[in-house]
Order: C-alpha cells, then sequence, then structure tokens
C-alpha cells in the first residue's frame, strides 16, 4: 500500500516535472519572442530617429550652403565697393596732387610777373 502510494507520488512528481519543464520551456520561448519582438521595435525607432536625425542634418546643411553662397556674394561685394573706394581715393588724390601743380606753377608766374614789376 504505500509503495503503491510512493509510486503514485512519483508518477505525480514526474508528471509535475515534465509539466514545469514545459511551462519553462513555453516561458522561454516566450520570453525570447518578447525580446526579439522589443529589439525589432528598438531598431525601427532607431531607425526613424536616424531618419529624422538625417533629415534635421540634410536640411542644416542646406541652410549652411545657403549661408556660405550668401556669406560669398557678400564678401564679393564689399570687396568691389572697397575697389572702387580705393580708385576713387586715387583719382582724388592724382586730381588734387594736378590742382596743386598748378597752384604752384600759377604762384611760380605770379611771382615772376611780381618780380618783373616791381623791377620796372
Amino acid at each position: 500500500d504505500d509503495r503503491l502510494l510512493m509510486s503514485g507520488q512519483l508518477n505525480s512528481l514526474c508528471r509535475d516535472r515534465r509539466s514545469h519543464a514545459r511551462t519553462a520551456r513555453l516561458i522561454e520561448s516566450e520570453a525570447k519572442a518578447y525580446h526579439e519582438a522589443w529589439v525589432h521595435f528598438i531598431d525601427a525607432s532607431d531607425t526613424a530617429r536616424s531618419k529624422d536625425d538625417r533629415l534635421l542634418m540634410s536640411g542644416q546643411l542646406n541652410s549652411l550652403c545657403r549661408d556660405r553662397r550668401s556669406h560669398a556674394r557678400t564678401a564679393r561685394l564689399i570687396e568691389s565697393e572697397a575697389k572702387a573706394y580705393h580708385e576713387a581715393w586715387v583719382h582724388f588724390m592724382d586730381a588734387s596732387d594736378t590742382a596743386r601743380s598748378k597752384v604752384r606753377a600759377l604762384q611760380t608766374m605770379v611771382l615772376a610777373h611780381q618780380t618783373k614789376i616791381g623791377d620796372l
């Protein structure tokens, strides 16, 4: 009778052990499936974030290129204005030198005439 009871308990323990093993495998496979789903979700999220980051960086790069071209145009404009001002200054100085030379020539002529008048 005790043997029969022990045999029944042993069979029950074996069934429980097999049942627990199946349950453990099921839990492990579900955990693995959840983990894989989570990894795919994270990858998809990272991919979307990467695309958003690339779009943002692309926009910033386009803006920088436009700014660079704008700054280059501004620099060329400033350089051409500086060149024009320099040329105007050179012409002014030439005109000033010419006027100064003419004034000196006239002063010399006046002085020569005054000397002649004084000699008379």
